[in-house]
């Protein structure tokens, strides 16, 4: 018995959790946007943080914000966190949020609110470039 117990928790230890299936750490590019935007997701357990980089709604200089919130692995919903000064702030009514087609997709949707100022496009279809 504590040999079929051991076995079931080295599997378990190795098979991936359904939270982390947006990839953990890949790299999606929104699509339709006249100028790249980049997100770069994290995920532990149930809270994921996502990167986004992209290089201001004219394409003439970077930029970086944060999200982060909650997922089931498919879909999360969370708050903008924006560089300010030496600072990160929250600003009021930001959200970010995600869906992906099916767990472990390629391709899913987002919208972001907050941020019109900043990506050239807000809202819309995402595809995995890496890995």
């Amino acid at each position: 018995m504590r040999v079929a117990t051991f076995v079931i928790l080295v599997i378990l230890a190795l098979c991936p959790a359904v939270a982390s299936a947006q990839s953990n750490g890949s790299i999606w590019a929104a699509q339709g946007g006249s100028v790249p935007v980049f997100f770069n997701f994290s995920v532990s357990g149930q809270t994921f943080v996502a990167t986004i980089l992209t290089f201001g709604p004219s394409g003439n200089h970077g930029e970086w914000f944060a999200a982060f919130g909650n997922t089931n692995g498919v879909s999360g919903t969370g708050r903008l966190l924006l560089p300010s000064g030496l600072a990160l702030t929250q600003p009021p009514a930001s959200s970010f949020s995600f869906q992906l087609d099916q767990p472990n997709a390629v391709a899913g949707s987002f919208t972001s609110t907050g941020l019109q100022a900043f990506l050239s496009i807000t809202s819309g279809r995402m595809v995995r470039v890496f890995p």
